[in-house]
């Protein structure tokens, strides 16, 4: 494929999608462009948007510039004007779902346990030898 067919192929795809009502992004994203189809907004969906403003608050130590950096690097469907964007409530959900950090497996009982017993044989024995003198 040329690089002409290829962009003449990716106007086809995004006229189409603009007359399916479909909401198109187009970003740079350093030497590249990044073109981002979402389908078109249906009336339950837009029951279920929420500013940036309001994500921010929900999420939880995140700032709506966070959010809108998320935004640009595509982790974030985002709709609207540049002032008065909204976001999806499951994709903010998924996305705060993506960030999550894994939490460490916690010590199991056998060495919990063990390392108990090896903390009060030394307090014993430090009790023995402040005792004595």
């Amino acid at each position: 494929m040329t690089a002409l067919s290829a962009v003449d192929d990716a106007a086809a795809r995004i006229t189409e999608a603009r007359r399916s009502g479909a909401v198109v992004s187009i970003m740079a994203a350093g030497a590249a462009t990044v073109i981002v189809i979402a389908p078109p907004l249906t009336a339950n969906d837009a029951a279920d948007l929420v500013t940036l403003d309001d994500a921010a608050r929900t999420v939880g130590h995140r700032t709506t510039r966070q959010l809108r950096e998320a935004i640009g690097r595509g982790e974030l469907q985002a709709f609207g004007s540049q002032r008065s964007r909204v976001v999806r409530r499951a994709d903010l959900a998924a996305w705060i779902e993506s960030r999550r950090v894994k939490s460490h497996p916690a010590l199991d009982d056998a060495d919990l346990d063990r390392r108990m017993a090896r903390l009060e044989r030394e307090q014993r024995a430090m009790d023995v030898v402040g005792g004595a003198a």
